[in-house]
């Protein structure tokens, strides 16, 4: 299921407002949470935003990628806030800076 959020131009990122989207992101980290540190939420932000990662990262730390871009994880409504935020750069800046808390 796929869902799509609006994010308009002078809306500001709020936990509150997106469950969902939190609910995934404690599903990852609680799967990750005995995995290396090192970039670990660059690596989830990095995937989940432009389905990409850094070479030096999957060296680093090779088992968060391999589960991150596993097609066992479900990231749709985070992949799904990041599509509609990108026009937004306040917005993206807080929903990035909430995955990395979640992440620490």
């Amino acid at each position: 299921m796929h869902h799509k959020y609006e994010v308009k131009e002078q809306d500001m990122f709020d936990q509150v407002s997106y469950p969902e989207v939190i609910k995934e992101l404690e599903t990852i980290n609680e799967n990750t949470r005995r995995m290396s540190g090192n970039n670990k939420s660059d690596i989830v932000i990095s995937f989940l935003k432009d389905h990409c990662i850094n070479m030096d990262w999957v060296e680093r730390n090779p088992k968060l990628v391999k589960y991150i871009t596993s097609r066992s994880l479900v990231t749709a409504h985070i992949e799904s806030l990041f599509e509609s935020c990108r026009g937004n750069r306040p917005f993206l800046s807080g929903f990035e800076a909430c995955i990395r808390k979640q992440l620490e």
